[in-house]
């Protein structure tokens, strides 16, 4: 088995992970390619994922303002919910914004059918 060091096809030669507590290990080319292979999968898993969440024009779905508001609900930044679902912090405040007026409508229109 040829490892990435011996392969020239690989620049730099060596290829390292550190590891916490562990020192360097040197990945042979075979399972740095296995591990390759198996971002690109998850990679294109997460894709797919975000598509139920975003429309193809951009907007965020009903299950995307689902996310933001379960995202906030669990003290997640906006900056966090933004990247997970590949929009910027300002569409996640500007949906947590709709939220909050919505919320603050259907309390007033509550309180006045209470009255």
């Amino acid at each position: 088995m040829q490892t990435v060091a011996q392969s020239s096809k690989w620049k730099p030669k060596f290829l390292y992970i550190q590891q916490e507590y562990r020192g360097f290990m040197m990945f042979t080319e075979d399972t740095f390619r296995r591990h390759a292979e198996e971002v690109l999968v998850l990679a294109e898993q997460l894709a797919r994922a975000r598509k139920l969440f975003k429309t193809e024009g951009g907007h965020l779905t009903q299950a995307g303002r689902a996310v933001v508001l379960e995202g906030e609900r669990q003290g997640f930044g906006t900056g966090e919910i933004a990247s997970l679902l590949d929009v910027t912090p300002a569409v996640v405040r500007y949906h947590l914004r709709q939220q909050q007026r919505s919320s603050h409508s259907s309390s007033k229109v509550a309180e006045q059918l209470a009255a």
